[in-house]
């Protein structure tokens, strides 16, 4: 028989359609919740990490703008960032209300 045919064979497998379906066939259910921190803490480090780049960014730009006091130092800038941005796009179901 052709190799090809025999990769296209289905029947047997199982239907998976999600990272967590997989998880369960190859390694079972019980550490299934492995691949969910994983999912949230990659989220929560990229989150954490946009936050900082742009509570830097504004940091500098309020000192550049003259500014002084609050608005120039770092941790009201990041969790600024953090409240006002992020945290009001982590809300929504689908990122769909803010395309054009």
């Amino acid at each position: 028989t052709d190799k090809g045919d025999e990769s296209n064979n289905t029947s047997s497998s199982p239907k998976v359609t999600t990272i967590g379906d997989l998880w369960d066939y190859e390694v079972g259910p019980s550490t299934s919740y492995l691949v969910t921190l994983a999912v949230m803490l990659t989220c929560f480090g990229t989150s954490l990490s946009y936050s900082i780049i742009l509570g830097d960014t504004f940091q500098s730009l309020a000192k550049t703008a003259g500014l002084s006091g609050i608005w120039t130092t770092r941790r009201f800038n990041v969790a600024a960032v953090a409240i006002l941005a992020a945290y009001p796009l982590s809300c929504l179901k689908s990122l769909a209300a803010i395309a054009p």
